[in-house]
């Protein structure tokens, strides 16, 4: 196992900090995102974060930085031990992504982690918190729509769209008493 990632790192990550290094001084108002991305690609979570919160704080057109936060602490809510820290870590993953979609609007992979990180906040969130559930999948179709919008021709945002659909059904067989209270996950 060790000797299979040393491989990977040599083949794959040591390429990408080499560029990401030559990247450096090439655009000043994005030097602090290239800090974020090579302490990232470390696996530096938390520099990469405290780096990618100010590349953005300097540079607020930089809508990169705002990705880079969300999917650190989308990482961190999908391996909190807590319920309250998970659901506070994505609410924190998707501010910052809603951040980015006001900044991106034309990129689609931003909305299609909206989607994700709102489909993961349901399914590892209280399950039994039948109050919060409609706005929340409210959230995430809205997160769809905007994927579709930004790409019509491709499918995930589709597929994410569909997803919650299903996440409501199930849920309201919760509602109505017609399938057992653990079982909300669906299959992708």
């Amino acid at each position: 196992m060790a000797a299979r990632r040393a491989e990977l790192e040599r083949l794959y990550l040591m390429p990408a900090a080499a560029h990401l290094e030559r990247s450096r001084g090439a655009d000043q108002a994005g030097v602090g995102l290239v800090e974020a991305l090579l302490a990232y690609q470390r696996g530096e979570r938390v520099r990469a974060l405290a780096l990618a919160r100010e590349a953005a704080r300097r540079t607020p057109v930089l809508y990169e930085a705002h990705v880079l936060q969300a999917t650190i602490l989308h990482e961190w809510a999908l391996i909190a031990a807590d319920s309250a820290t998970r659901d506070a870590l994505f609410a924190a993953a998707i501010a910052a992504m809603e951040t980015a979609a006001r900044v991106g609007q034309s990129d689609v992979t931003i909305y299609q982690a909206l989607a994700e990180s709102w489909l993961r906040r349901l399914e590892l969130g209280n399950n039994f918190d039948l109050g919060s559930r409609p706005a929340s999948l409210f959230s995430m179709i809205h997160a769809a729509d905007r994927a579709i919008a930004a790409s019509p021709t491709r499918a995930i945002g589709h597929r994410r769209k569909a997803t919650a659909y299903v996440q409501g059904a199930y849920w309201a067989g919760d509602l109505t008493g017609h399938r057992s209270r653990g079982s909300t996950r669906v299959a992708r």
